[in-house]
């Protein structure tokens, strides 16, 4: 019922996108990069929002909270996903749109070995 809502009133949606970022996923998807999108959101939603902001064509997959109740569990169905797409051996990158998105407690999708946080400034 929430999607059908969204939907329904997406013309008037107003999606915000930081500045600098649609240039970055237009380089990443031209260097071949495969781009997700992790997201609490439902998955009709989540794709609006993307469309809305003018960068859902940057995107190849996406992880959920349809069938995933925890994030944690969003954001490791997202790197199998990745992995999926492009060899179990693939380098997983996070992006975030705040800290708490891709902390500590989201280690746990990653092998300890492979975990390695990094702050953009």
């Amino acid at each position: 019922m929430m999607c059908a809502e969204v939907a329904a009133k997406a013309d008037g949606l107003e999606v915000e996108v930081c500045p600098g970022i649609a240039e970055l996923l237009a380089e990443l998807h031209r260097r071949g990069k495969a781009i997700g999108v992790v997201t609490g959101n439902f998955e009709t939603i989540g794709w609006l929002k993307l469309e809305r902001g003018g960068i859902r064509q940057f995107f190849d997959f996406g992880s959920f909270s349809d069938t995933r109740e925890k994030r944690e569990d969003i954001f490791r169905h997202g790197i199998e996903l990745a992995r999926k797409l492009r060899g179990p051996e693939a380098t997983v990158c996070v992006s975030a749109t705040r800290p708490t998105t891709s902390g500590p407690r989201f280690a746990s999708a990653f092998p300890s070995s492979q975990w390695r946080p990094h702050l953009l400034a």
